[in-house]
């Protein structure tokens, strides 16, 4: 083995390693937080079902703050600071 093929191994060990970490996690995170279907779930239905959803709830929410701060004739910056500032 050359020096290159040594280091692609070394980063597909990495990958892997930090791979099994995650799903272990999945794994754990099911067995002690979720019941019903979504304890028995696959990765990728938690992946759609419920990983995605804060993402989901974020960007509509922006969209429609961004829209509210259009009518206002404001920016979201401006918007949001004036929420700190009281």
């Amino acid at each position: 083995m050359d020096v290159t093929t040594v280091a692609v191994v070394e980063d597909d060990v990495s990958i892997l390693a930090f791979v099994c970490f995650a799903d272990g996690l999945v794994r754990w995170f099911q067995q002690l937080c979720l019941t019903g279907a979504l304890a028995l779930a696959e990765p990728k239905t938690l992946r759609w079902g419920l990983w995605h959803t804060p993402a989901r709830i974020v960007r509509r929410d922006l969209v429609e703050l961004k829209a509210i701060c259009a009518a206002l004739g404001t920016t979201l910056t401006q918007f949001v600071e004036q929420f700190e500032n009281r």
